[in-house]
């Protein structure tokens, strides 16, 4: 999902049927880093909403490396500070035991003593 320079496409026809134009083709990995980059922001926003009105204490963030990344520029400072722990995998589609075997309990070691 890494982005790069656009590619390059020979086409078309000039004067006398003899020269190539050069196209600039948006590369699809551009696009799919934008897309990413959109629901980044809004999953922040959700996180940011939920915070102010208190639906959290501490928060574990899951997500697969380059959305993890993604989420982390997307948080203001006080949430970034409730983070409890950061988890850089895309396990989602492995199903619940999975995903609660890889939050790290120790994350919340001073709520279970209170």
């Amino acid at each position: 999902m890494e982005t790069d320079r656009p590619g390059r496409r020979f086409g078309g026809t000039g004067v006398g049927g003899t020269e190539g134009h050069h196209h600039g083709v948006t590369g699809e990995k551009s696009t799919v880093l934008h897309e990413l980059t959109l629901f980044a922001k809004e999953v922040a926003r959700k996180i940011e909403t939920d915070r102010a009105r208190n639906e959290f204490d501490r928060l574990v963030l899951m997500a697969g490396p380059k959305m993890l990344g993604l989420l982390r520029q997307s948080l203001s400072s006080p949430t970034q500070s409730m983070l409890a722990g950061e988890i850089s995998k895309d396990i989602l589609r492995q199903g619940p035991d999975v995903i609660l075997k890889a939050v790290p309990i120790e994350a919340f070691e001073t709520y279970r003593m209170q």
